[in-house]
């Protein structure tokens, strides 16, 4: 999870340093890092959170 973060992290970063001129393709290929880090520990910090939601609050949960 905490290389995933840091994949996503590193991905955004490059991406917020971008100068103006970057080519279109350059700026479509770079968000690929930011995807494959953020699904594994996006999912995961999800699964975390609602896990600890008691059971007859497990509806309200998603929405907080």
């Amino acid at each position: 999870m905490i290389a995933g973060q840091l994949v996503m992290s590193a991905g955004l970063l490059v991406l917020c340093l971008l100068p103006a001129i970057t080519p279109v393709w350059l700026v479509a290929v770079l968000p690929m890092p930011v995807s494959l880090g953020g699904a594994p520990s996006v999912t995961a910090m999800t699964g975390l959170l609602l896990a600890g939601v008691p059971a007859e609050r497990a509806g309200l949960a998603p929405a907080c």
